[in-house]
């Protein structure tokens, strides 16, 4: 090894991790958050969401683990002009989530915690379309989706949360909020 000091750090670190993680507090919490949704699908814009979950952290017995719920739903749509005449073959996306997923916490200071989960989403998407021929069509899937994030505690209930999640291979959440314990 050419580095010796730095394997023994990354070493303790990783040996230290339950350790930290089973000062957590066990319990139930909610979060709200206000999110843009990046929509990566072709032509559409990027739109603005909302989120809640309800969670709950294991504690010393999960050793940093919890689980949540969420649900998320688009503020307003994502729109596309199709070519043509300007405004009249527009196409407007919106959608609402509802997941599930495991949850890992590692506190790095004692007021900052980074999170990591992994879980189902189901999405339930709608295309609607105005001009010459307007119609409305689902577009409904289930995916795998994960996110990274940090908080802050600013009490021990209140804690400030970012977070970026991948729901699809077109949305991407980058979302800031707050998260209460009880």
């Amino acid at each position: 090894m050419k580095h010796p000091i730095t394997t023994l750090c990354l070493a303790g670190c990783l040996l230290a991790t339950p350790a930290l993680a089973a000062a957590q507090q066990e319990g139930p919490y909610v979060n709200a958050q206000v999110a843009r949704s990046l929509i990566g699908a072709s032509g559409f814009d990027d739109t603005w969401a909302l989120g809640a979950t309800l969670g709950y952290n294991l504690g010393q017995r999960g050793q940093g683990f919890g689980f949540e719920g969420e649900i998320t739903a688009t503020l307003s749509d994502s729109e596309n002009s199709s070519p043509g005449i300007p405004g009249v073959n527009r196409v407007r996306f919106n959608y609402t989530s509802y997941a599930v997923y495991g949850v890992y916490r590692a506190p790095l200071t004692r007021e900052l915690g980074l999170r990591a989960r992994l879980g189902v989403v189901y999405i339930d998407g709608e295309f609607r379309r105005r001009g010459a021929e307007s119609r409305t069509r689902s577009d409904n899937e289930t995916n795998v989706s994960g996110g990274l994030g940090l908080t802050y505690a600013f009490t021990r209930q209140v804690h400030g949360l970012v977070e970026w999640t991948h729901l699809d291979s077109d949305i991407n959440h980058v979302g800031a909020g707050v998260q209460l314990r009880f």
